[in-house]
């Protein structure tokens, strides 16, 4: 799948490391996607199925949202369970409304302010 070579966040542009280093990296350490704050760079294997990658792009995306607005201080050892819960009920949202059913997304956002 084509994967953004740059996501911008919260006025932070994070660049999308590759190839065969980042594919070793991550097996290494047994994941198949990671952010890094300080460098504002990410990491997906791109040998992820399209749902999947998605999903990990989406997991990244919360981490890098949970580092700017201090919520992984916040969580602490817990961001990664937080993460992952509003990740797979984001993902399902978005995968049951490809339409962009305004009303389920509206109501995601909502949910996310309440969060946040």
């Amino acid at each position: 799948m084509p994967m953004p070579e740059s996501l911008k966040v919260g006025g932070f542009t994070y660049r999308r490391r590759s190839g065969p280093t980042v594919e070793l990296e991550l097996a290494t350490n047994g994941n198949v996607g990671e952010s890094n704050h300080e460098k504002l760079e990410f990491m997906i294997s791109e040998t992820s199925s399209l749902p999947h990658a998605q999903k990990t792009i989406l997991h990244e995306l919360f981490h890098m949202l949970a580092w700017q607005t201090q919520l992984g201080k916040e969580w602490g050892d817990k961001e990664e369970a937080y993460v992952t819960r509003l990740t797979f009920g984001l993902f399902a949202v978005f995968k049951d409304n490809p339409d962009g059913n305004p009303v389920a997304l509206n109501l995601v956002g909502l949910l996310l302010a309440v969060i946040w």
